[in-house]
């Protein structure tokens, strides 16, 4: 037996979910981010416990895995220095401090509260981006079950048989065989498409005067040669080609993290971490022997 197939062979599937933590805390930074306790910002740290506890309850996966961006200039940036540099409006002193707050929260999620909480895979790498991360995780988890908690379509790409997307804003999963109903090609083809289309939140302007049917009809090659978007796109290679490496995940250079085992979460140290930033509609304080079904860390 060739030690690959004893490697498939002796691997057991796991059931993971993979969360984009900066979406999910931009989320809750938009539905409850005024909410305070003791005078500190709490609303974005009450939006993520929510959905901990909403995915463990959906998904009841053996192993969750946190993905935030990294610090520093975005590797991105050298190949592209306008990459996400949108035009920005003047805030106020008082949405400075909500963004503050908001910076504040996710530090605090990510080296004080989740391992406290015995979650083990929180992952970050300087100049990437969570959905490096992430992308690099499912290349190399590749006889895994993996749900990815997100609402960026640009995470599509790592859609294939045991690879879904799950948007908690519409609370709907996109899958491959959604995908391939809903856009017509495959998507591993969706790098293509979208560096034709561009990317306005990330400020990566695609070919101009072709939307995303026309990108959608070169990728399955029904555009014809004498067509307009045809011509427009021909006349874009450069463009398109440099999208292409902005676009298409994971960005060289991405580390492939190690994922572990987590530890079984105590209910009592779940509580004690509710109390401590004041949300009690979230508090559980049963005792180990009477778990709530959903708790299972």
């Amino acid at each position: 037996m060739s030690k690959g197939l004893k490697s498939i062979l002796e691997h057991k599937m796991q059931n993971i979910v993979i969360i984009d933590s900066h979406y999910l805390c931009w989320r809750g930074f938009y539905t409850t981010g005024r909410l305070t306790f003791n005078g500190n910002a709490t609303g974005v740290l009450y939006a993520f416990f929510r959905d901990i506890m909403s995915i463990q309850e959906l998904f009841n996966p053996d192993i969750i895995v946190f993905c935030f961006e990294g610090s520093g200039k975005r590797i991105r940036e050298d190949i592209y220095p306008d990459y996400k540099k949108t035009r920005t409006r003047e805030y106020t002193d008082e949405e400075m401090m909500a963004r503050d707050g908001l910076r504040m929260q996710i530090d605090i999620l990510r080296e004080d509260v989740l391992p406290g909480l015995g979650f083990k895979n929180i992952f970050t790498q300087d100049r990437y981006e969570a959905d490096d991360i992430i992308a690099a995780i499912c290349l190399d988890r590749t006889e895994d079950d993996i749900t990815i908690i997100s609402g960026d379509s640009d995470l599509y790409q790592l859609i294939r048989k045991g690879v879904r997307i799950y948007n908690p804003r519409n609370q709907k999963k996109m899958s491959k065989t959604k995908f391939c109903k809903q856009f017509g090609i495959k998507p591993q083809l969706w790098p293509i498409a979208k560096s034709i289309i561009g990317d306005k939140s990330d400020n990566i302007k695609g070919v101009n005067g072709v939307g995303e049917v026309g990108a959608i009809k070169y990728v399955r090659g029904e555009l014809s040669e004498n067509s307009a978007n045809m011509k427009k796109i021909k006349k874009s290679r450069d463009v398109i080609d440099l999208n292409l490496k902005l676009i298409q995940l994971p960005f060289k250079g991405t580390v492939t993290p190690k994922i572990v085992e987590h530890e079984i979460m105590d209910i009592q140290v779940w509580s004690r971490n509710m109390e401590r930033f004041g949300i009690k509609t979230l508090n559980r304080k049963e005792s180990n022997e009477q778990k709530p079904e959903g708790f299972k860390f």
